[in-house]
């Protein structure tokens, strides 16, 4: 039916232009409109959420014998039956492995990404904070070749350097931001380079979907998120004090708690309907978007230089971003193996596991 598939594909890009920006502002308002200065519980409110509903499908599944399985699930589980039991324990050693390899250090830059991210926008503006995530794509492109990628090509090279000089004229030009925030955005910026370099490496290696993945890193993201807040902040956060203000703004914090859950969904859920290529363009416009929006609407003071320079920066982005990979990442990155030697793609992973959570 082209009809519901296309409502789909509306319904999620929908959600994605909207709950991103959301988040920004709900947690803009927690942070600078309460007296709840605690950044990184903050941001630890929506992942906690998808984790445990990650964890409650994966055991509601398991209890009810692969209810919202599908074929492929009882593939899998009729293949792992019919191993032997060093081959079964082969297999999860090699699960240990990839979760100790790789969701360690994948949650734990996700989690810097987060809080550090939280806290510059305790000193920064937020359409400056997102000017200054014009930056993510190159940085992540200077991580990938620390990982060893192919060179790039020159018109690849041309659009990280453009990006790169007009997102810091665009970030700096009338700053008057304190350092401390533009400090942990650029740190932000570089832990979300390196969390999203090691998931590409972890999907060509694992296979995990929407649910695995939000289990996994999520599970993660939680236990590194619980230690920066008892190194940061301490007991202060379940003091009296800190809860009085949770309970008097207790809408605001469900709506953060909530809108926070769905940003970790959304991009599989407009993946699965439409392609990564569309994701891409999406986030670019969303990212133009919140920035109209910060200044005509709620009125931040960004100047015309800095804004001209910042559409420059989202242009170069997207001819990055739409650049053709070189053909053997372009193979790499289209297929995974899973566990039991069946090859496919990654965007039909999504769309299969999409269907059981969303």
């Amino acid at each position: 039916s082209c009809s519901m598939s296309g409502g789909n594909a509306v319904l999620a890009s929908t959600l994605f232009c909207v709950v991103g920006p959301l988040v920004v502002l709900v947690n803009n308002a927690i942070i600078k409109g309460t007296s709840f200065h605690y950044p990184v519980t903050v941001s630890m409110l929506g992942g906690a959420l998808a984790t445990l509903i990650a964890w409650v499908y994966t055991f509601m599944k398991e209890r009810r014998g692969g209810l919202f399985c599908n074929n492929e699930d009882h593939h899998s589980h009729q293949f792992s039956s019919s191993l032997t039991p060093n081959e079964q324990q082969q297999r999860r050693q090699k699960n240990r492995n990839i979760t100790l390899y790789n969701m360690i250090p994948i949650g734990f830059f996700s989690a810097v990404s987060l809080f550090t991210g939280n806290i510059a926008l305790m000193h920064l503006s937020m359409s400056l904070v997102q000017m200054m995530k014009a930056l993510t794509p190159a940085v992540t492109f200077l991580v990938f070749l620390l990982f060893g990628a192919d060179p790039p090509s020159v018109r690849q090279a041309v659009c990280v350097a453009i990006i790169t000089v007009f997102a810091i004229i665009s970030s700096f030009g009338d700053i008057q931001a304190s350092r401390t925030g533009v400090i942990m955005m650029s740190v932000s910026i570089v832990a979300e380079a390196s969390r999203t370099v090691l998931t590409h490496l972890m999907m060509k290696k694992g296979g995990l979907g929407v649910v695995d993945s939000q289990l996994y890193i999520g599970t993660s993201i939680f236990v590194w998120m619980l230690g920066a807040i008892a190194l940061m902040e301490g007991q202060a956060v379940l003091s009296p004090e800190a809860l009085s203000v949770v309970w008097s703004h207790k809408l605001l914090f469900v709506t953060a708690t909530v809108v926070g859950c769905a940003v970790n969904f959304t991009s599989y859920f407009v993946i699965s309907t439409t392609s990564a290529v569309f994701l891409k363009i999406l986030g670019v416009a969303r990212n133009a978007g919140f920035i109209l929006m910060c200044v005509v609407i709620i009125g931040e003071d960004v100047a015309p230089f800095n804004i001209v320079c910042y559409l420059i920066t989202l242009v170069a982005s997207f001819v990055y971003q739409m650049s053709p990979p070189p053909q053997q990442h372009q193979q790499g990155a289209a297929k995974t193996l899973n566990g039991n030697g069946k090859v496919f793609s990654l965007q039909s992973m999504s769309k299969r596991n999409n269907k059981g959570i969303l």
